[in-house]
Protein backbone atom coordinates (compact mmCIF):
# COMPACT_ATOMS: atom_id res chain seq x y z
CA UNK A 1 0.00 0.00 0.00
CA UNK A 2 2.83 2.67 0.50
CA UNK A 3 5.12 1.49 -2.80
CA UNK A 4 3.70 3.76 -4.66
CA UNK A 5 4.38 7.74 -4.15
CA UNK A 6 1.22 10.04 -2.97
CA UNK A 7 1.41 11.14 -6.62
CA UNK A 8 1.21 8.00 -8.49
CA UNK A 9 -2.06 8.56 -9.40
CA UNK A 10 -0.77 10.96 -12.13
CA UNK A 11 2.07 8.86 -13.46
CA UNK A 12 -0.43 6.41 -14.99
CA UNK A 13 -2.39 8.60 -16.89
CA UNK A 14 0.28 10.18 -18.11
CA UNK A 15 2.48 7.17 -19.45
CA UNK A 16 -1.24 6.35 -21.42
CA UNK A 17 -1.50 9.62 -22.82
CA UNK A 18 1.98 9.17 -24.26
CA UNK A 19 1.59 6.43 -25.95
CA UNK A 20 -2.03 7.46 -27.13
CA UNK A 21 -0.06 10.27 -28.65
CA UNK A 22 2.33 7.93 -30.18
CA UNK A 23 -0.09 5.85 -31.86
CA UNK A 24 -1.89 8.64 -33.55
CA UNK A 25 1.57 9.72 -34.77
CA UNK A 26 2.27 6.13 -36.63
CA UNK A 27 -1.21 6.58 -38.04
CA UNK A 28 -0.88 9.46 -39.41
CA UNK A 29 1.84 8.34 -41.24
CA UNK A 30 0.05 5.55 -42.34
CA UNK A 31 -2.88 7.29 -43.44
CA UNK A 32 -1.17 9.39 -46.18
CA UNK A 33 0.37 7.37 -49.73
CA UNK A 34 2.16 9.74 -51.73
CA UNK A 35 1.14 9.15 -55.47
CA UNK A 36 3.57 12.07 -57.44
CA UNK A 37 7.42 13.07 -56.66
CA UNK A 38 7.35 16.34 -55.45
CA UNK A 39 10.45 18.19 -54.00
CA UNK A 40 10.53 18.46 -50.05
CA UNK A 41 10.93 21.72 -48.22
CA UNK A 42 10.76 22.56 -44.55
CA UNK A 43 10.33 26.08 -43.78
CA UNK A 44 11.88 27.52 -40.20
CA UNK A 45 11.79 30.71 -38.14
CA UNK A 46 7.75 30.68 -37.89
CA UNK A 47 5.50 30.03 -34.75
CA UNK A 48 4.33 26.89 -37.04
CA UNK A 49 7.57 24.62 -39.00
CA UNK A 50 6.27 22.67 -41.80
CA UNK A 51 7.02 19.93 -43.91
CA UNK A 52 5.77 21.18 -47.84
CA UNK A 53 5.63 19.91 -50.93
CA UNK A 54 6.76 22.45 -54.38
CA UNK A 55 3.84 22.13 -57.35
CA UNK A 56 3.82 23.64 -60.21
CA UNK A 57 1.03 24.11 -63.28
CA UNK A 58 2.97 21.33 -64.54
CA UNK A 59 3.98 19.11 -61.29
CA UNK A 60 0.56 18.95 -59.42
CA UNK A 61 0.49 17.29 -55.71
CA UNK A 62 -1.26 13.85 -55.57
CA UNK A 63 -1.97 11.39 -52.72
CA UNK A 64 -3.94 9.21 -50.73
CA UNK A 65 -5.76 9.63 -47.22
CA UNK A 66 -7.61 7.24 -45.76
CA UNK A 67 -10.09 8.39 -42.84
CA UNK A 68 -11.59 9.16 -40.08
CA UNK A 69 -9.90 12.32 -39.60
CA UNK A 70 -9.49 16.20 -40.45
CA UNK A 71 -7.14 16.91 -43.25
CA UNK A 72 -6.22 20.18 -43.49
CA UNK A 73 -3.96 22.41 -46.34
CA UNK A 74 -1.44 24.91 -46.04
CA UNK A 75 -1.34 26.84 -49.13
CA UNK A 76 1.60 28.57 -49.90
CA UNK A 77 2.76 30.78 -52.62
CA UNK A 78 6.43 31.37 -53.13
CA UNK A 79 8.27 34.32 -54.30
CA UNK A 80 11.51 35.94 -54.36
CA UNK A 81 12.88 39.34 -53.29
CA UNK A 82 13.87 40.85 -57.11
CA UNK A 83 10.09 40.11 -58.08
CA UNK A 84 7.92 41.62 -55.42
CA UNK A 85 5.55 42.93 -57.46
CA UNK A 86 4.80 39.33 -59.05
CA UNK A 87 4.36 37.93 -55.47
CA UNK A 88 1.09 40.25 -54.93
CA UNK A 89 -0.74 39.04 -58.08
CA UNK A 90 -2.54 35.66 -57.13
CA UNK A 91 -2.13 32.18 -58.10
CA UNK A 92 -5.12 29.98 -57.89
CA UNK A 93 -4.91 26.54 -55.75
CA UNK A 94 -7.15 24.07 -57.37
CA UNK A 95 -8.13 21.05 -54.91
CA UNK A 96 -9.65 17.77 -56.11
CA UNK A 97 -10.68 15.14 -54.87
CA UNK A 98 -11.28 11.77 -56.81
CA UNK A 99 -10.70 13.97 -59.98
CA UNK A 100 -13.29 16.46 -59.15
CA UNK A 101 -12.94 19.49 -58.09
CA UNK A 102 -13.63 20.15 -54.77
CA UNK A 103 -12.84 23.81 -54.49
CA UNK A 104 -10.82 26.72 -56.11
CA UNK A 105 -8.55 29.13 -53.83
CA UNK A 106 -7.42 32.38 -54.79
CA UNK A 107 -3.78 33.38 -52.69
CA UNK A 108 -0.97 35.63 -52.98
CA UNK A 109 2.36 35.87 -51.35
CA UNK A 110 1.52 38.26 -48.60
CA UNK A 111 5.02 38.61 -46.46
CA UNK A 112 6.17 36.38 -43.96
CA UNK A 113 9.04 37.99 -41.70
CA UNK A 114 11.78 35.54 -40.32
CA UNK A 115 10.17 32.26 -42.38
CA UNK A 116 12.69 30.41 -44.71
CA UNK A 117 13.36 27.09 -46.01
CA UNK A 118 15.91 25.26 -44.91
CA UNK A 119 16.90 23.59 -47.98
CA UNK A 120 17.00 26.93 -50.70
CA UNK A 121 17.24 30.61 -49.96
CA UNK A 122 16.46 31.13 -54.16
CA UNK A 123 13.09 31.83 -52.46
CA UNK A 124 10.97 32.61 -50.04
CA UNK A 125 7.37 31.51 -48.57
CA UNK A 126 4.57 33.49 -48.47
CA UNK A 127 1.85 33.67 -45.59
CA UNK A 128 -0.12 29.97 -45.41
CA UNK A 129 -3.44 29.80 -46.02
CA UNK A 130 -5.87 27.28 -44.63
CA UNK A 131 -7.86 24.87 -45.96
CA UNK A 132 -9.86 22.05 -44.25
CA UNK A 133 -12.28 18.67 -44.87
CA UNK A 134 -13.34 16.16 -42.28
CA UNK A 135 -13.19 12.67 -43.77
CA UNK A 136 -15.63 10.02 -42.84
CA UNK A 137 -14.16 6.32 -42.52
CA UNK A 138 -12.86 6.07 -46.68
CA UNK A 139 -10.22 6.48 -48.56
CA UNK A 140 -10.22 9.74 -51.10
CA UNK A 141 -7.10 10.62 -54.06
CA UNK A 142 -6.48 14.76 -53.20
CA UNK A 143 -5.04 16.42 -56.08
CA UNK A 144 -3.31 19.89 -55.59
CA UNK A 145 -3.07 22.02 -58.78
CA UNK A 146 -1.36 25.85 -58.62
CA UNK A 147 -1.56 28.59 -61.55
CA UNK A 148 0.28 30.28 -62.99
CA UNK A 149 3.08 30.51 -60.58
CA UNK A 150 4.74 27.87 -58.31
CA UNK A 151 4.01 27.26 -54.67
CA UNK A 152 4.02 25.02 -51.81
CA UNK A 153 1.62 22.50 -49.84
CA UNK A 154 1.97 21.51 -46.10
CA UNK A 155 -0.53 18.38 -45.21
CA UNK A 156 -1.84 17.87 -41.75
CA UNK A 157 -3.70 15.22 -40.43
CA UNK A 158 -5.84 15.65 -37.34
CA UNK A 159 -7.59 12.23 -35.49
CA UNK A 160 -11.02 12.54 -34.52
CA UNK A 161 -11.29 14.14 -30.92
CA UNK A 162 -13.79 10.69 -30.24
CA UNK A 163 -10.85 9.02 -29.79
CA UNK A 164 -9.48 10.77 -26.70
CA UNK A 165 -12.77 9.51 -24.94
CA UNK A 166 -11.09 6.29 -23.83
CA UNK A 167 -8.71 8.11 -20.83
CA UNK A 168 -12.54 8.89 -19.21
CA UNK A 169 -12.50 5.84 -17.50
CA UNK A 170 -9.10 6.69 -15.45
CA UNK A 171 -11.10 8.74 -13.58
CA UNK A 172 -12.25 6.44 -11.26
CA UNK A 173 -8.80 5.68 -10.54
CA UNK A 174 -8.67 8.65 -7.86
CA UNK A 175 -10.63 6.31 -5.04
CA UNK A 176 -7.17 4.43 -4.46
CA UNK A 177 -6.41 7.19 -1.89
CA UNK A 178 -8.12 4.43 1.15
CA UNK A 179 -4.13 4.59 1.70
CA UNK A 180 -4.86 6.86 4.10
CA UNK A 181 -6.91 4.15 5.94
CA UNK A 182 -4.13 3.51 7.96
CA UNK A 183 -4.43 6.36 10.45
CA UNK A 184 -7.76 4.37 12.31
CA UNK A 185 -4.68 2.68 13.72
CA UNK A 186 -3.59 5.50 15.61
CA UNK A 187 -5.41 5.35 18.24
CA UNK A 188 -3.08 2.38 19.48
CA UNK A 189 -0.43 4.51 21.56
CA UNK A 190 -3.38 5.84 23.26
CA UNK A 191 -3.89 2.99 24.89
CA UNK A 192 -0.57 3.24 26.40
CA UNK A 193 -0.92 6.40 27.41
CA UNK A 194 -4.40 5.86 29.49
CA UNK A 195 -2.61 3.70 32.46
CA UNK A 196 -0.14 6.97 33.54
CA UNK A 197 -2.18 9.77 32.83
CA UNK A 198 -5.81 10.44 34.33
CA UNK A 199 -8.96 11.70 32.71
CA UNK A 200 -6.55 14.65 31.36
CA UNK A 201 -4.58 12.42 28.17
CA UNK A 202 -8.09 10.65 27.60
CA UNK A 203 -9.21 14.74 26.80
CA UNK A 204 -6.11 15.31 24.61
CA UNK A 205 -6.99 12.02 22.69
CA UNK A 206 -10.05 12.89 22.02
CA UNK A 207 -8.79 16.24 20.59
CA UNK A 208 -6.36 14.12 18.30
CA UNK A 209 -9.21 12.13 16.94
CA UNK A 210 -11.43 15.28 14.87
CA UNK A 211 -8.26 16.25 13.14
CA UNK A 212 -7.80 12.84 11.84
CA UNK A 213 -11.49 13.03 10.83
CA UNK A 214 -10.68 16.25 8.94
CA UNK A 215 -8.16 14.74 6.84
CA UNK A 216 -10.97 11.91 5.63
CA UNK A 217 -13.18 14.88 5.00
CA UNK A 218 -10.46 16.14 1.89
CA UNK A 219 -11.10 13.48 -1.10
CA UNK A 220 -14.83 13.95 -1.55
CA UNK A 221 -13.96 17.48 -2.94
CA UNK A 222 -11.01 15.86 -5.12
CA UNK A 223 -13.72 13.43 -6.87
CA UNK A 224 -15.77 16.19 -7.52
CA UNK A 225 -13.37 18.39 -9.71
CA UNK A 226 -11.63 15.61 -11.47
CA UNK A 227 -15.48 14.58 -12.57
CA UNK A 228 -16.11 18.15 -13.84
CA UNK A 229 -14.17 17.80 -17.81
CA UNK A 230 -16.25 14.23 -18.40
CA UNK A 231 -19.62 16.43 -18.52
CA UNK A 232 -18.13 19.22 -21.43
CA UNK A 233 -16.36 15.94 -23.28
CA UNK A 234 -19.58 15.79 -25.57
CA UNK A 235 -19.55 19.49 -26.17
CA UNK A 236 -16.66 18.93 -28.47
CA UNK A 237 -18.36 15.43 -30.65
CA UNK A 238 -20.96 18.09 -31.74
CA UNK A 239 -18.85 20.78 -33.92
CA UNK A 240 -16.68 18.72 -36.50
CA UNK A 241 -20.13 17.06 -37.79
CA UNK A 242 -21.42 20.12 -39.95
CA UNK A 243 -18.11 20.19 -41.81
CA UNK A 244 -18.53 17.25 -44.12
CA UNK A 245 -22.11 18.69 -45.22
CA UNK A 246 -20.59 22.11 -45.64
CA UNK A 247 -17.66 20.30 -47.82
CA UNK A 248 -19.96 18.35 -50.19
CA UNK A 249 -22.18 21.36 -50.92
CA UNK A 250 -18.75 23.31 -51.80
CA UNK A 251 -18.07 20.52 -54.28
CA UNK A 252 -22.02 19.80 -55.67
CA UNK A 253 -21.78 23.58 -56.53
CA UNK A 254 -18.04 23.24 -58.80
CA UNK A 255 -19.49 20.92 -60.95
CA UNK A 256 -21.51 22.51 -63.02
CA UNK A 257 -22.30 22.26 -67.10
CA UNK A 258 -20.25 24.54 -69.26
CA UNK A 259 -19.63 25.61 -72.90
CA UNK A 260 -16.38 26.16 -74.69
CA UNK A 261 -15.31 28.38 -77.06
CA UNK A 262 -12.90 27.45 -79.77
CA UNK A 263 -10.54 30.39 -81.37
CA UNK A 264 -8.55 28.81 -84.12
CA UNK A 265 -5.75 29.89 -86.46
CA UNK A 266 -3.32 27.94 -89.16
CA UNK A 267 -2.16 26.48 -92.21
CA UNK A 268 -4.26 24.71 -95.26
CA UNK A 269 -2.68 23.02 -97.75
CA UNK A 270 -4.78 22.55 -100.61
CA UNK A 271 -4.29 19.76 -103.24
CA UNK A 272 -5.21 21.23 -107.04
CA UNK A 273 -5.28 19.16 -109.87
CA UNK A 274 -4.13 20.84 -112.95
CA UNK A 275 -4.45 19.75 -116.50
CA UNK A 276 -2.29 21.96 -118.52
CA UNK A 277 -1.35 20.36 -122.59
CA UNK A 278 -3.26 16.79 -122.08
CA UNK A 279 -0.75 16.27 -118.87
CA UNK A 280 -2.15 16.05 -115.07
CA UNK A 281 -0.28 17.36 -112.19
CA UNK A 282 -1.35 17.81 -108.37
CA UNK A 283 -0.14 20.93 -106.75
CA UNK A 284 -0.08 21.73 -103.23
CA UNK A 285 -1.28 25.42 -102.64
CA UNK A 286 -0.66 26.64 -98.48
CA UNK A 287 -3.14 29.22 -97.49
CA UNK A 288 -3.76 30.77 -93.99
CA UNK A 289 -7.32 29.45 -92.81
CA UNK A 290 -9.18 31.45 -89.11
CA UNK A 291 -12.04 30.18 -87.60
CA UNK A 292 -14.49 29.88 -84.41
CA UNK A 293 -16.10 27.15 -82.95
CA UNK A 294 -19.09 26.97 -79.93
CA UNK A 295 -19.50 23.62 -78.44
CA UNK A 296 -22.00 22.62 -75.59
CA UNK A 297 -20.17 20.48 -73.25
CA UNK A 298 -22.70 17.30 -72.83
CA UNK A 299 -23.56 16.86 -68.74
CA UNK A 300 -22.89 13.04 -68.57
CA UNK A 301 -19.79 10.38 -69.46
CA UNK A 302 -17.77 12.48 -67.56
CA UNK A 303 -18.35 15.77 -69.56
CA UNK A 304 -16.52 13.54 -72.11
CA UNK A 305 -18.37 14.50 -75.37
CA UNK A 306 -18.76 18.62 -76.88
CA UNK A 307 -21.32 18.80 -79.62
CA UNK A 308 -21.68 22.35 -81.51
CA UNK A 309 -20.80 24.68 -84.71
CA UNK A 310 -18.28 25.82 -86.29
CA UNK A 311 -17.18 28.65 -89.40
CA UNK A 312 -13.81 28.91 -91.49
CA UNK A 313 -12.28 31.10 -93.93
CA UNK A 314 -9.46 30.54 -96.17
CA UNK A 315 -8.28 31.79 -99.71
CA UNK A 316 -5.53 30.76 -102.10
CA UNK A 317 -4.80 31.49 -105.86
CA UNK A 318 -2.57 29.87 -108.70
CA UNK A 319 -1.44 30.66 -112.08
CA UNK A 320 -1.79 28.56 -115.17
CA UNK A 321 1.07 30.10 -117.74
CA UNK A 322 0.83 29.06 -121.47
CA UNK A 323 -2.71 26.71 -121.42
CA UNK A 324 -2.90 27.81 -125.23
CA UNK A 325 -0.18 30.37 -126.89
CA UNK A 326 0.14 33.63 -126.02
CA UNK A 327 -2.64 33.01 -123.20
CA UNK A 328 -2.44 32.82 -118.94
CA UNK A 329 -4.90 32.39 -116.85
CA UNK A 330 -5.38 33.33 -113.21
CA UNK A 331 -7.52 31.57 -110.30
CA UNK A 332 -8.52 32.47 -106.83
CA UNK A 333 -10.80 30.39 -104.95
CA UNK A 334 -12.28 31.45 -101.28
CA UNK A 335 -14.02 28.70 -98.46
CA UNK A 336 -16.34 29.67 -96.24
CA UNK A 337 -17.25 26.35 -94.63
CA UNK A 338 -20.19 25.73 -91.66
CA UNK A 339 -20.68 22.87 -90.11
CA UNK A 340 -22.04 20.87 -87.26
CA UNK A 341 -18.90 19.77 -85.33
CA UNK A 342 -18.85 17.20 -82.67
CA UNK A 343 -15.90 16.40 -80.28
CA UNK A 344 -15.09 13.44 -77.97
CA UNK A 345 -11.94 14.04 -75.51
CA UNK A 346 -10.35 10.88 -74.69
CA UNK A 347 -9.18 11.72 -71.00
CA UNK A 348 -11.06 14.48 -69.02
CA UNK A 349 -8.54 14.45 -66.44
CA UNK A 350 -5.25 16.23 -66.30
CA UNK A 351 -3.22 18.42 -67.99
CA UNK A 352 -3.02 16.62 -71.36
CA UNK A 353 -6.63 15.85 -72.82
CA UNK A 354 -6.30 14.40 -76.19
CA UNK A 355 -9.88 14.46 -78.54
CA UNK A 356 -10.97 13.72 -81.96
CA UNK A 357 -13.51 14.89 -83.66
CA UNK A 358 -15.81 15.07 -86.67
CA UNK A 359 -17.51 17.61 -88.92
CA UNK A 360 -20.48 17.82 -91.80
CA UNK A 361 -22.38 20.47 -93.71
CA UNK A 362 -21.68 23.13 -96.22
CA UNK A 363 -19.34 25.02 -98.25
CA UNK A 364 -20.00 28.78 -99.83
CA UNK A 365 -17.50 28.98 -102.14
CA UNK A 366 -16.12 31.20 -105.01
CA UNK A 367 -13.94 31.42 -108.26
CA UNK A 368 -12.50 34.01 -109.71
CA UNK A 369 -11.07 33.11 -113.13
CA UNK A 370 -9.47 35.30 -115.28
CA UNK A 371 -7.28 35.03 -118.49
CA UNK A 372 -5.21 37.27 -120.14
CA UNK A 373 -3.94 37.50 -123.92
CA UNK A 374 -1.77 39.32 -126.36
CA UNK A 375 -3.93 38.69 -128.81
CA UNK A 376 -7.53 39.13 -127.36
CA UNK A 377 -9.18 40.91 -124.48
CA UNK A 378 -8.57 40.43 -120.86
CA UNK A 379 -11.08 38.31 -119.43
CA UNK A 380 -12.69 37.75 -116.21
CA UNK A 381 -15.44 35.49 -114.53
CA UNK A 382 -16.35 35.41 -110.73
CA UNK A 383 -18.90 32.55 -109.85
CA UNK A 384 -20.39 31.13 -106.32
CA UNK A 385 -22.20 28.13 -105.06
CA UNK A 386 -22.93 25.78 -102.24
CA UNK A 387 -21.04 22.67 -101.88
CA UNK A 388 -20.22 20.23 -99.58
CA UNK A 389 -18.10 19.75 -96.43
CA UNK A 390 -16.66 16.70 -94.17
CA UNK A 391 -13.97 17.22 -91.74
CA UNK A 392 -11.98 14.86 -89.41
CA UNK A 393 -9.58 15.83 -87.22
CA UNK A 394 -7.15 15.21 -83.78
CA UNK A 395 -6.42 17.12 -81.13
CA UNK A 396 -4.34 17.75 -77.62
CA UNK A 397 -5.70 20.02 -75.06
CA UNK A 398 -3.24 21.55 -72.69
CA UNK A 399 -5.52 22.31 -69.52
CA UNK A 400 -4.26 24.81 -67.26
CA UNK A 401 -6.73 27.33 -66.59
CA UNK A 402 -10.32 27.85 -67.64
CA UNK A 403 -9.67 25.28 -70.86
CA UNK A 404 -6.64 25.64 -72.06
CA UNK A 405 -4.23 26.51 -75.41
CA UNK A 406 -4.41 23.55 -78.21
CA UNK A 407 -3.40 21.56 -81.09
CA UNK A 408 -5.17 19.60 -83.60
CA UNK A 409 -4.65 18.19 -87.40
CA UNK A 410 -7.73 18.51 -89.90
CA UNK A 411 -8.48 17.14 -93.21
CA UNK A 412 -11.31 18.79 -94.97
CA UNK A 413 -12.93 17.15 -97.97
CA UNK A 414 -15.20 19.80 -100.54
CA UNK A 415 -15.00 20.11 -103.86
CA UNK A 416 -16.74 21.77 -106.92
CA UNK A 417 -17.37 22.14 -110.49
CA UNK A 418 -17.04 25.35 -111.98
CA UNK A 419 -19.57 25.97 -115.01
CA UNK A 420 -18.64 29.04 -118.03
CA UNK A 421 -21.76 31.39 -117.69
CA UNK A 422 -21.09 32.69 -121.07
CA UNK A 423 -21.79 28.86 -122.56
CA UNK A 424 -25.51 28.84 -122.70
CA UNK A 425 -25.42 25.35 -124.82
CA UNK A 426 -27.30 24.54 -127.77
CA UNK A 427 -29.76 22.30 -126.53
CA UNK A 428 -30.34 20.70 -122.85
CA UNK A 429 -28.58 17.67 -124.08
CA UNK A 430 -25.19 19.29 -124.57
CA UNK A 431 -22.63 19.98 -121.63
CA UNK A 432 -22.07 23.18 -120.91
CA UNK A 433 -18.09 24.41 -120.74
CA UNK A 434 -16.54 24.03 -117.37
CA UNK A 435 -14.01 26.70 -116.51
CA UNK A 436 -12.45 24.64 -113.54
CA UNK A 437 -13.38 20.65 -112.40
CA UNK A 438 -12.64 19.05 -109.06
CA UNK A 439 -11.46 22.33 -107.37
CA UNK A 440 -10.49 21.73 -104.13
CA UNK A 441 -11.80 23.61 -101.51
CA UNK A 442 -10.69 21.42 -98.66
CA UNK A 443 -7.48 19.95 -97.83
CA UNK A 444 -4.79 19.37 -94.54
CA UNK A 445 -4.75 21.77 -92.01
CA UNK A 446 -2.83 22.74 -89.06
CA UNK A 447 -4.56 25.29 -86.38
CA UNK A 448 -3.93 26.14 -83.10
CA UNK A 449 -5.56 28.24 -80.76
CA UNK A 450 -7.10 28.42 -77.48
CA UNK A 451 -10.34 26.37 -76.19
CA UNK A 452 -12.82 28.85 -73.42
CA UNK A 453 -14.32 26.72 -70.57
CA UNK A 454 -17.10 28.43 -68.84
Amino acid sequence: MYLLPKNSKLVIPLVISMLFICSQLFAQSEAIKMLSQNKVYHTKGGLEELETYEISPFSPLQFTITGPGKLTLSLIKTYTVADMKGAMKPSTFQIYKDGALLTSISHNAEKNPGVIFEETTEFLPGRAKKWSIELGEETWTIGVLVTPDQGMVGITVEEPEEDALPLVPLVPLVPLEPAPAPAKVEPAPVKAVEPVVPAKPVEAAKAVEPAAKKEFELPPPVDEKVAEPVKEEPKAEIKPEPAPVAAKEEATKDKKVFIMIEPRLGVNLAIQSRKVNNATSLNTNPMFTVGLGLRYVIPAMDQRFRLGVGIDWSQYSYKYEDVSPGVDMDIDLMSIPFTAEFDAFILTKGIFRPFLGLGVGGNYVQMVHKTTSTTEPDRKVTTQKITYALSFWAGCQFNVWNGGPFIKARYTVSMADYDDPHDKGESENIVKAKLLTNADHGGLSFLGGYQFEF
